[in-house]
């Protein structure tokens, strides 16, 4: 955003206009229009060389009020309503921060599932137990695959101890150095998917990336699904 010293009078009164403070100062402070896909509020307003420029409603209030834009953090509800524009009811946080209030407030599933339990899961212990013992015996990936209705990739991360681990005892295997595991975890990657937003100040690529510590370019295969495509079921 350009600095909130050279926003016109009327662009700061346009927004405030849209946001309901009946309440009070210590109510909530609901934005009128209609919330976007994840229940936001977004304010759009012409910025520099007529530039169209969108912010989530809430972080907007929060930088007119107080002057203060770092696009490394987060701006978060202490009331835990996404159309609030209070800003006393605002703070700074990182991804951490965020992740965390998310979970206090229990709006994220946080309880790690493994085996069958997962909600990605294919196959069952006794399945990983039998694809094993197939490979053991010389039966090639694919005809594994095709015995239990599962893809290749499937068998594969299990016979290179990928996954099931609990219940092969297998440690990857790094075929000769050239594989790589991940630097983030399958949660990482999809709060990835879930809180990005095209060209967004806060959600797009580059904000994303710098918030998650990798690369714009591994940012850009989770969403497109180049990698981690099981999230994208």
């Amino acid at each position: 955003m350009q600095d909130h010293h050279t926003l016109s009078p009327e662009k700061i009164d346009r927004f405030w206009s849209l946001v309901d403070k009946s309440g009070g100062p210590d109510a909530c402070w609901p934005w009128k229009l209609a919330p976007d896909f994840w229940g936001y509020g977004k304010f759009t307003y012409d910025g520099r060389r007529s530039v169209r420029k969108s912010y989530r409603a809430h972080r907007f209030a929060y930088i007119v009020t107080f002057g203060i834009e770092d696009d490394s953090l987060f701006v978060c509800h202490r009331c835990d309503f996404r159309m609030c524009c209070n800003p006393a009811h605002l703070f700074l946080g990182t991804a951490l921060d965020n992740t965390r209030d998310c979970m206090a407030k229990g709006r994220m599933n946080v309880t790690h599932k493994f085996g069958k339990d997962h909600y990605l899961a294919k196959v069952d212990e006794d399945k990983v137990k039998a694809i094993i013992s197939m490979r053991d015996k010389g039966m090639s990936i694919t005809k594994i695959a095709c015995e239990f209705g599962i893809k290749d990739a499937t068998v594969s991360s299990i016979v290179r101890g990928l996954t099931w681990k609990h219940v092969t005892g297998r440690s990857v295997e790094t075929h000769g150095g050239n594989y790589s595991p991940s630097k983030i975890s399958d949660d990482a990657a999809a709060l990835i998917l879930r809180w990005y937003i095209p060209g967004d100040k806060e959600f797009g690529q580059g904000p994303l990336a710098k918030r998650f510590g990798m690369s714009r370019t591994g940012v850009s295969s989770i969403i497109t699904g180049r990698n981690r495509k099981a999230i994208h079921r």
